[in-house]
């Protein structure tokens, strides 16, 4: 069993920079451990599990991902000493699917043309096995209050920078929204923008919430932004001050400086 001192076993996450050109400021995740935001939400998530006995030397960390949240919940649970399991799509991306099995996750691929929903229902049949714990990235609580301390420390690090806006990609939701809610306390008349692919584009880890969305279920309201914006194509290797983005990143920056937008802040999530 994992004793009270496991929880201390597990990095937090590093306090990465914010960087700022012109009014642009870019919340530069790549710095985070294994390069992504995800990493909080499990590094959050998974603590507060051990704390209430949720997770034990025998369980497998479970969750179904697009690549970087199974990244980073494999990471942890090697922290631990635990094992993971995450269910991915065959077209996922190689280098993520890598990064998994270098510290010992388990992959279990699924046909692109299989529902979410489908994949989850085949999570939830393992769950009744026992030894399985569930990181549950779709839950509507708990994922926006894992990214509360984060937005935290934006506010810190902005001081007192005037901010007009918010533009954010939308893959789970949780990062909008927990960054969102806290800094719209801060600045009552922050636009929160979205930024979501349009319907015959593939940006990863991200979604079009017209056309994929569980409803009730879903952790995401797609009434909390301001405004919602599709982009038609992805814009890729941008450099913010010579640090490479990733897709989602680098689209996102793309919109925002042809729209001439200051006074804005941008998460590069990995």
């Amino acid at each position: 069993m994992l004793n009270t001192l496991s929880a201390f076993a597990i990095k937090p996450p590093l306090e990465t920079p914010l960087l700022n050109e012109n009014g642009v400021f870019v919340k530069y995740e790549g710095a985070q451990i294994k390069g992504s935001v995800k990493y909080r939400m499990v590094f959050n998530k998974v603590l507060e599990a051990i704390g209430d006995k949720g997770i034990d030397g025998s369980s497998i960390l479970i969750e179904a991902s697009a690549g970087s949240t199974g990244v980073a919940l494999s990471e942890v649970a090697a922290q631990i000493a635990a094992r993971s399991e995450i269910h991915m799509y065959d077209n996922a991306d190689p280098k993520k699917m890598k990064q998994i099995k270098d510290v010992g996750g388990q992959i279990v691929l699924h046909s692109a043309c299989i529902p979410f929903p489908k994949i989850m229902d085949i999570i939830s049949a393992k769950m009744k096995e026992g030894e399985y714990w569930h990181l549950n990235q779709m839950d509507k609580k708990s994922v926006v209050q894992s990214y509360e301390n984060f937005a935290y420390e934006i506010s810190d690090q902005l001081g007192d920078t005037e901010l007009e806006r918010f533009v954010c990609p939308v893959g789970t939701g949780g990062v909008i929204q927990g960054v969102g809610s806290i800094l719209k306390k801060r600045y009552p008349k922050l636009k929160i923008i979205a930024v979501e692919p349009a319907k015959e584009v593939h940006i990863d880890g991200l979604r079009n919430t017209e056309e994929l969305h569980m409803g009730e279920q879903d952790p995401y309201d797609k009434t909390f932004p301001d405004m919602r914006i599709e982009v038609a194509e992805v814009t890729k290797n941008v450099k913010f001050q010579d640090r490479r983005l990733g897709d989602s990143a680098s689209t996102t920056l793309d919109l925002i400086r042809r729209n001439n937008w200051d006074k804005t802040l941008m998460i590069a999530a990995d």
